[in-house]
């Protein structure tokens, strides 16, 4: 049960943005809401909800984050986000990968189905057909982390590890591309290569 607990600590974190959790909490029966702790998680399994026609039960979690300044914790998301586009964008041509990363985020969207993500829609789309350039990129990620702290617990939870998922496909499908038009260009050489960890 402490391990349980660890990892859901833990990915409350990282859908938080990497701010520091205070603790989680559950709903129970009267409507009050209960801080989670190893001691309370056979507890807090008796107030899980029924998936409609998928037999899987949900419990909904309340996470609660240390005293961070608002502005601090914003900040300190948004450099993550810009660092791992950094580095799932290193030696692409932004104006190639912005598109489809935007395309990923629609797709996202569409899977996912929750309101507080359709704001992002005419965002992403402007990106995907080149209405804003790449180089707005960057001003957009605060209206993305806000769309994405607006969702339940239950949908944050592995949210960012599909994200970057969908992010890393997107990449890799601008590096092929690359290595297509150099090699019908009859210049292997000059062709994105593989990056080590994706072989």
């Amino acid at each position: 049960q402490g391990e349980a607990l660890e990892r859901l600590m833990a990915r409350a974190a990282s859908a938080s943005g990497g701010a520091a959790v205070r603790h989680l909490a559950y709903r129970d029966d009267e409507g009050d809401w209960c801080t989670l702790t190893t001691e309370s998680i056979l507890d807090a399994l008796e107030f899980t909800e029924a998936a409609e026609g998928s037999g899987i039960k949900i419990l909904r979690l309340r996470v609660v984050l240390a005293d961070v300044p608002e502005a601090d914790a914003e900040g300190d998301a948004q450099r993550r986000v810009e660092r791992e586009l950094e580095r799932i964008g290193d030696g692409l041509d932004p104006v190639r990968l912005i598109p489809k990363l935007a395309s990923a985020g629609l797709r996202l969207v569409e899977d996912l189905q929750h309101p507080a993500l359709f704001p992002l829609i005419d965002v992403l789309s402007d990106f995907r057909d080149g209405r804003r350039p790449a180089s707005a990129a960057p001003g957009a990620v605060p209206g993305v982390l806000a769309a994405a702290r607006a969702l339940p617990c239950e949908q944050l939870v592995g949210l960012e590890d599909l994200v970057r998922y969908a992010a890393e496909a997107a990449a890799e499908e601008l590096r092929r591309e690359m290595v297509d038009e150099a090699l019908a260009a009859g210049s292997p050489t000059e062709a994105a290569a593989p990056r080590a960890d994706d072989a």
